[in-house]
């Protein structure tokens, strides 16, 4: 049996959505725009081409589209598609719970 058919696995899934929302939520939409989370732009010192996508999406949760665009104007297209895709999965786990 894979790792991901295991209901342990899948509530572990489900609780690390739910907490990183919650904490995202919770947390001001200000919180992070003054550092940044890239691995290449700490190391190397340039930007990727990811740069300001998690903080885009961040201010896509707290409705602020101005700031989402000013740091990755592609986070209006990752966003939603990261989102469906967390979505899904919580409907195959639920599917999957009841099922056993």
């Amino acid at each position: 049996m894979k790792l991901y058919q295991y209901r342990t696995f899948s509530f572990l899934r489900m609780f690390f959505y739910i907490s990183l929302y919650l904490f995202i939520i919770i947390q001001p939409v200000y919180f992070m725009d003054h550092q940044s989370l890239c691995i290449i732009k700490g190391l190397f010192g340039i930007e990727c081409f990811l740069c300001g996508m998690t903080r885009a999406c961040i201010h896509l949760l707290h409705f602020d589209f101005k700031g989402a665009f000013s740091f990755h104007p592609l986070s209006f297209i990752v966003f939603p598609i990261l989102c469906f895709i967390v979505l899904q999965d919580c409907i195959n786990i639920m599917k999957s719970i009841k099922k056993s």
